[in-house]
């Protein structure tokens, strides 16, 4: 990995654990550098949120996924005897 890029990273990676909207933050393997879970009221905070954080050049692109509706959430991790 180029070191630019890995100097991006790691402070992309300290900007979300500062951001008050990122819940949880991975970094993960494959397409995406990051994965984000973000709380914001409206679009409105989403797209200020969007701009804040990825307006510049180091951020080629961006997918985003709206919640419709959860359908199971459990943080326990089962574990075996």
């Amino acid at each position: 990995m180029q070191r630019d890029r890995q100097d991006y990273l790691d402070t992309l990676r300290r900007r979300m654990i500062a951001a008050p909207e990122v819940t949880q933050a991975y970094y993960v393997t494959g397409a995406a550098d990051l994965v984000l879970i973000i709380a914001v009221a409206d679009l409105e905070q989403y797209e200020s949120f969007t701009r804040r954080q990825f307006g510049d050049p180091h951020v080629k692109r961006f997918d985003t996924m709206v919640v419709m509706n959860r359908v199971k959430f459990e943080t326990a991790t089962p574990l075996r005897d």
